[in-house]
């Protein structure tokens, strides 16, 4: 009979786990060994919240649930604004933390929470660990993980649990799942004639499409029709930006221009759009939805939902178009028109360094397959317009929660999946001051992630939002440290820039350099201002 600890860390195994990430405990001691003992890596963050930020940055890219795990009481109440995190961006991880043996918590206080009631609401399923439906667990929390739409998975270990003999592996085990499809060749031509029968329709691109993998459908449809493409903050990089129909990313920096194109609009083909990347409500009007699941939220309008395998759907609907002899809805000037409109209103220079100069050197420079990561604040809306993937699946941020703090942890995260490419997280100096410690688990990993430290010392973001209420600043500035002398003393390479060129020197030390390397950029948050 093997332990209860070393059955679930099988099991994760056999489902592609590598890593769980976490600050251990002694209640789950017992489980950390059946993870060493399996040879599933466990690596000791700083926080736990950063654990579960890194634990759905492996989900987000690679689709197999990332794993996390802390004690109880405040190594769980730790835990859960990554889990809350990942919930609202849908990333399938699962969060374990220990617990009481019940009969201690007959009578015992301390420690002691309700952890399937503090999980309840930020989960799709949680439950105890029972050693003697061990495998069951783990298989079951997989399936529900990545099922559409993905999210966490609470598991409650009592702290006696892991250490039983769990029961001989059942016949649980995974299946090849076939989705039915409702959707018939009508309902494409019915889409079709509505697309035919608009003048200036809109292609929105979201977070599900990019789970999808519908690159090629999608490019297919939008060379077809020829309509203005936007893309929600987690569908950025599905759709080429260099394309000559992509003209930004909605709720990001100068998305005032894309909503006024939005509602101008008299068509929203929406593809795989998520109402919880939206902070804006669209007006009312005709729309083609297509989606993994209805549209339940009701968030957007829309005339016609095709649900379903979203790639697939793309192609019929392509098909249909053929058929029904669609030709192009804009002229191309007139969609540059609209990203010349979107660039003029972010302020391009200033008399210092401003977040569109280093944003222009780093889509000059950095390698076509470097993976992208951003963390909350201002930073992050110039980040999200600025920044041009060059691929789909690279660019990873918080955006239903919006969390600081995690642009640093899913760079290390998306380094250690993809260890022979870039990895670089933008974030502001407010957040980097919350999560500092995880530069050393960066250098102690040997992860070769850069880190951009957009300083100002101000939370300006919130400075902003003061300013246009009329307010004056207060409990937005802080005192910053030097950062580069912070990055030497835990192991990293560092520099500090101020222009463009230096950026230029730095990135190229940066790329070449044997382990986590950081910058620090003296940015002037006026060129966070729209026009």
């Amino acid at each position: 009979m093997e332990k209860a600890s070393e059955a679930a860390a099988k099991a994760l195994k056999e489902a592609g786990v590598k890593f769980v990430f976490g600050v251990p405990g002694g209640e789950i001691t017992d489980l950390v060994e059946g993870f060493r003992n399996q040879g599933v890596q466990f690596i000791l963050t700083h926080h736990e919240a950063t654990a579960a930020f890194m634990a759905g940055a492996v989900g987000e890219l690679t689709g197999v649930p990332g794993v996390c795990a802390a004690t109880l009481g405040p190594g769980a109440t730790n835990l859960v604004s990554g889990v809350a995190q990942a919930y609202l961006d849908r990333s399938p991880i699962i969060a374990f933390t220990g617990q009481m043996p019940g009969w201690r918590r007959l009578t015992e206080t301390h420690q002691v929470l309700d952890l399937q009631a503090l999980f309840a609401p930020i989960t799709k399923w949680h439950c105890a660990l029972e050693p003697k439906r061990c495998r069951e667990t783990i298989l079951k929390a997989v399936d529900v993980a990545c099922s559409e739409r993905p999210g966490p998975v609470y598991i409650e270990v009592p702290a006696d649990a892991a250490n039983q003999e769990a029961e001989l592996p059942d016949p649980y085990t995974f299946t090849v799942r076939y989705m039915a499809e409702a959707c018939t060749s009508d309902a494409f031509l019915e889409s079709a004639r509505l697309l035919q029968s608009s003048l200036r329709p809109v292609l929105v691109v979201g977070a599900a499409a990019l789970r999808s993998k519908c690159d090629d459908a999608l490019r297919e449809f939008v060379d077809l029709v020829q309509i203005p493409v936007l893309a929600t903050p987690k569908g950025k990089g599905l759709f080429p930006e260099d394309h000559e129909c992509f003209v930004g990313t909605l709720e990001m920096l100068g998305s005032a221009v894309l909503f006024e194109l939005l509602h101008s609009s008299d068509l929203v083909v929406s593809v795989g759009v998520d109402a919880v990347e939206l902070m804006r409500r669209w007006q009312p009007k005709p729309g083609i939805c297509l989606d993994l699941v209805p549209n339940l939220d009701h968030y957007y309008t829309c005339s016609i939902e095709l649900v379903g395998p979203i790639g697939k759907h793309l192609s019929l609907l392509s098909s249909a178009v053929l058929s029904c002899a669609i030709g192009p809805k804009w002229s191309k000037s007139e969609i540059r028109d609209w990203k010349r409109r979107l660039y003029d209103s972010i302020p391009v220079s200033g008399a210092n360094f401003y977040p569109s100069q280093l944003f222009s050197v780093m889509n000059r420079m950095l390698p076509e397959d470097t993976m992208m990561s951003c963390d909350v604040g201002a930073h992050k809306f110039a980040t999200g317009q600025l920044w041009q993937p060059k691929r789909p699946r690279s660019f990873l941020v918080s955006n239903g929660l919006s969390s600081m703090g995690y642009g640093l942890a899913s760079a290390i995260a998306a380094k250690l999946i993809y260890p022979k490419r870039p990895s670089v997280a933008v974030v502001g100096d407010g957040g980097l001051l919350m999560y500092a410690g995880e530069l050393e688990t960066a250098a102690r990993l040997g992860t070769a992630v850069i880190i951009v430290v957009c300083a100002d010392r101000t939370l300006s973001l919130i400075k902003m939002n003061q300013e246009r209420k009329g307010y004056p600043p207060c409990g937005v500035e802080f005192t910053s440290p030097d950062w580069t002398a912070v990055a030497r003393g835990m192991g990293l390479g560092a520099v500090r820039v101020e222009t463009e060129r230096d950026l230029e020197g730095a990135l190229e030390l940066a790329l070449s350099w044997q382990g986590p390397f950081l910058i620090e950029a003296n940015i002037d948050p006026a060129g966070y201002r729209t026009r």
